[in-house]
């Protein structure tokens, strides 16, 4: 039983990048295929399945002892049912919400039967006969077992690498976009190449089912998505941050002319200069960020930076009107009344 415990922890957390289990993706994924996300969850479920076998047969093997001893089994005969429905519900729930609550339903079922075995009286002091008896069931139904685990292991396998490829696609999107819009991306690429060094050293592993290597490589791979979504979050910044300094270069130019025109723009350029200190600002944490919080704060600072630039603009915008507009003429405007003498 541990050792399938820890077969199922490798699979949860060699990858941890994926979306989690039961929630929805959040990736604007274009040509990237989210399929893989849903038999993640199927690898679980026969990871589980696995475990939930081994208790079952470790139940029988309890209840088939209690019998020997005369104990009445009602009530464990009554929990082994329990648990082999509930293990019977874990495929249709695979990669949905309600799978976690029948996880926790699991243990509460396996929970209580230990504690209502442990409870009878004929077992106490028979507990070395009721581990050989449950060694014994264990060891007649390990070819069952087993191809059970080889089966999880062959869908992990076949998972994980998808969920690599997926995300792969996905940085090489975000960047396809981000060089579209102009922004340089060769952090970015490099970071993407080293990643899909990786593959082979990961399949490879997984192919092995060596655990070690497993942890060492999937450790690599999430410093490196870590990396390209750093890259990622900077450059999409950085576009705004360009975006903005266009703006205060053409706000530059329509103060200029309106102070040619003789026109107060003094509420423009306090405006500007707000909007200069939040870009610069903006600037100094995207230098520092390490999370995707910041670089969510460093977009607020640019949001509030946009506040000021629209600011500036309507202000400009009035007085350019007003700026514009013809004067009135003294006395009669020419083409009205008699005609001139």
């Amino acid at each position: 039983m541990k050792k399938a415990f820890i077969i199922m922890a490798i699979l949860l957390l060699a990858f941890s990048l994926v979306v989690a289990q039961g929630e929805q993706a959040d990736y604007t994924t274009g040509e990237c295929a989210l399929a893989v996300l849903a038999e993640r969850g199927k690898a679980k479920a026969l990871f589980d399945k696995a475990a939930v076998q081994e208790k079952i047969i470790a139940m029988k093997a309890v209840i088939k002892k209690a019998k020997d001893f005369n104990a009445d089994t009602t009530e464990l005969e009554a929990l082994q049912a329990d648990l082999e429905d509930a293990g019977d519900g874990l495929a249709n729930l695979a990669g949905k919400p309600g799978y976690n609550a029948k996880v926790q339903e699991i243990k509460a079922i396996i929970s209580q039967f230990r504690e209502k075995a442990h409870a009878k009286a004929e077992l106490e002091g028979n507990e070395a006969e009721v581990q050989e008896e449950i060694e014994d069931a264990l060891d007649e139904a390990e070819t069952d077992l087993n191809a059970e685990k080889d089966s999880a292991k062959a869908k992990a396998k076949e998972v994980l690498l998808g969920v690599f490829d997926l995300h792969v696609c996905i940085a090489k999107e975000r960047m396809e976009k981000l060089s579209n819009a102009g922004i340089d991306v060769t952090g970015m690429d490099a970071k993407i190449q080293e990643m899909e060094a990786l593959r082979d050293d990961y399949a490879a592993a997984l192919e092995a089912w060596d655990r070690e290597e497993i942890r060492r490589v999937s450790a690599e791979i999430r410093e490196l998505w870590k990396e390209i979504m750093r890259n990622n979050w900077k450059a999409q910044a950085a576009k705004i941050v360009k975006n903005a300094e266009n703006a205060k270069t053409k706000l530059q130019e329509t103060i200029a002319k309106l102070q040619e025109e003789g026109v107060d723009t003094t509420q423009i350029e306090a405006a500007l200069q707000r909007m200069n200190e939040k870009v610069q600002q903006a600037k100094e944490k995207l230098e520092e960020a390490e999370t995707e919080e910041d670089a969510e704060q460093a977009e607020d600072l640019l949001d509030d930076a946009q506040e000021e630039v629209n600011s500036a603009r309507e202000d400009a915008r009035e007085k350019t009107k007003a700026v514009g507009k013809p004067k009135e003429r003294e006395g009669k405007p020419e083409g009205v009344g008699g005609r001139p003498g």
